[in-house]
């Protein structure tokens, strides 16, 4: 009986090449599975403080996407907002906690609240904004904090008791701190009580707009200061609110709040409508908002403006209009802010967790993206970003990238602003 030559292998070799195959392909598998993840790009999340924070984020996250650059940005709209008074601006606490649990990787810190950041919140400055100006001496990082009168008004620093004065934030350096600093040095404003400068400032300025005056974190006591907020503009529970639902709040407003433009018009004997006004003596602001605020003759009469750069600086007020109160008497023009100032002030930073296990990744998305969208040519992401005070009536001084910021750069790696390890 003739045998059969079979050429398939024994079973025990098919169970081995069996295993042997199944083996390589969920090797292969992972493989594919893991360089699908890695190319999926992981959304950088920016922590905003108030809606109109976030619809500045969305403005930038979108130019970014039409632009094509990188990274995508997804805004994080902070759910609760913290109110202590171990916090310089309660405000903005809500987002510091927000990336101190790990819910977002960046946001945007004032230079008041960075030591608290640090210290508290566990964060470290990774860029600042800049704010430069003509004939700059001060540190790009920095601004000048300036007092702005109008020109025709005669008023000096030794002339202010009993104005009506317009300020940013009480918890902005500029607008309050320093201000107070140098007029009680100088022994033009009284202490009137030695646990809140409220009591003397309110003794000091006849009618203010101070936006946060009845926070708990700046009044804890409750004091009355009522003429602190009686050149405010909100209505309601907005009045003298530290947000930018009060139209006078931040530099802008501040600004706004200085020459009259209110945001609620008001009807005439004749029944029309219309804006109401009353400009204030002298606004305590940065030494770039006046700047970007108003414009030269030269600006507005030169040909070589665009139509856009035409409706801008109509907008805006003439330079001449203003001057510097210099805190030692006399006056200066705007632009000599750097020999006419009241003091420096911190920038602004961006800050990411200190302990995160993605901060070199955040760190370089941010670095990279921001310094290539603010030097982006033509209609482009920069004019959203660098450009934003065109749009200023929506969205303020809110923070995400400060209005008139027109660069960032790596903050330098201080004290204040480093997470010790």
């Amino acid at each position: 009986m003739s045998k059969s030559i079979g050429f398939w292998p024994n079973q025990q070799i098919m169970d081995v090449f069996l295993q042997r195959f199944v083996c390589i392909l969920l090797l292969s598998l992972c493989l594919i599975t893991s360089l699908a993840l890695s190319s999926v790009e992981t959304p950088l999340r920016w922590c905003v403080n108030s809606d109109l924070e976030e619809e500045k984020c969305r403005a930038m996250s979108n130019a970014f996407t039409a632009h094509k650059l990188k990274p995508t940005i997804l805004c994080v709209l902070s759910a609760t907002t913290e109110v202590s008074s171990s916090s310089p601006s309660s405000g903005h606490s809500a987002c510091l906690r927000t990336l101190a649990k790990g819910e977002a990787d960046v946001t945007s810190v004032k230079g008041v609240e960075v030591g608290v950041a640090s210290k508290k919140f566990r964060l470290q400055g990774i860029m600042a904004e800049n704010y430069p100006g003509p004939g700059d001496t001060i540190a790009p990082l920095d601004h000048y904090a300036v007092a702005v009168a109008w020109a025709d008004s005669n008023i000096t620093v030794d002339t202010l008791k009993g104005t009506r004065s317009c300020h940013p934030s009480v918890h902005s350096p500029s607008a309050f701190a320093i201000p107070l600093s140098v007029l009680l040095r100088r022994g033009l404003m009284t202490q009137m009580d030695c646990t809140s400068p409220l009591v003397s400032a309110a003794g000091f300025f006849g009618n203010s707009c101070i936006p946060g005056v009845l926070d708990i974190s700046a009044n804890p006591a409750g004091l009355n200061v009522s003429s602190l907020c009686s050149l405010c503009d909100g209505t309601g529970s907005d009045n003298c609110a530290s947000s930018s639902y009060e139209f006078f709040y931040g530099e802008q407003g501040a600004f706004r709040c200085l020459v009259g433009l209110s945001s609620q018009p008001y009807y005439s004997t004749e029944g029309n409508q219309q804006q109401k006004s009353g400009r204030a003596d002298v606004a305590f602001l940065r030494h770039d908002t006046i700047l970007k605020m108003t414009v030269t003759r030269e600006q507005i009469t030169s040909k070589d403006l665009s139509t856009l750069d035409r409706l801008r600086l109509f907008n805006k007020r003439l330079r001449s209009e203003f001057v510097l109160l210099c805190p030692e008497g006399g006056s200066a023009p705007v632009e000599q802010y750097s020999t006419c100032n009241w003091g420096e002030v911190k920038a602004n930073l961006l800050m990411v967790p200190a302990h995160s296990e993605r901060k070199k990744e955040i760190t370089q998305l941010v670095e990279k993206g921001l310094t290539t969208a603010l030097s982006f040519g033509g209609a482009s992401v920069a004019q959203v970003i660098k450009m934003m005070e065109f749009q200023s009536e929506v969205y303020l001084d809110t923070l995400v990238i400060l209005l008139g910021t027109s660069d960032v750069s790596r903050a330098p790696v201080t004290p204040e602003n480093k997470w010790p390890r």
